[in-house]
């Protein structure tokens, strides 16, 4: 049981986070945000993170569950990698919904490194960041992000 006063809310980020900056500034312990930062361009990812720090309390923390590339991939290389993985263990999977999956990865995910999202972090007054988790085929993180 958490010892603290919960609000949970749920909903596309982009729209929820904006919103209360005005009246709610350093009122939230924790941000989670999952699977869902990829799907923001870079400038939108900077601003998302501005706006996170704004909102948080002095301990707070922003937890990101993301895909996130390695270091040395591009945009292309890990959607590559990453559908290669799909077409040979998501076997459950019809060839049309894999063909739906791929279209939706292929348009949709822009996943940036883990420094590149430490970089934005520290640009906007985060202090360090740690990786708590990351999934064994490296497609996946979480992250924290710490003042």
């Amino acid at each position: 049981m958490l010892p603290c006063a919960k609000t949970f809310i749920a909903g596309d980020f982009t729209v929820l986070v904006p919103q209360p900056i005005g009246t709610q500034q350093k009122s939230f312990n924790i941000i989670l945000a999952s699977f869902s930062l990829h799907y923001l361009k870079l400038k939108q990812k900077y601003e998302l993170m501005g706006q996170l720090l704004q909102l948080l309390n002095s301990d707070g923390v922003p937890i990101f569950i993301d895909i996130i590339r390695q270091e040395a991939e591009d945009r292309t290389t890990y959607i590559d990698r990453y559908l290669k993985n799909i077409r040979q263990d998501w076997t459950v999977h019809t060839p049309q919904e894999v063909l739906s999956i791929e279209t939706h990865i292929t348009s949709s995910d822009f996943p940036e490194t883990q420094k590149t999202l430490q970089q934005m972090a520290l640009q906007h007054g985060f202090s360090w960041s740690e990786c708590l988790y990351q999934d064994s085929l490296e497609f996946w993180q979480l992250l924290c992000f710490y003042k």
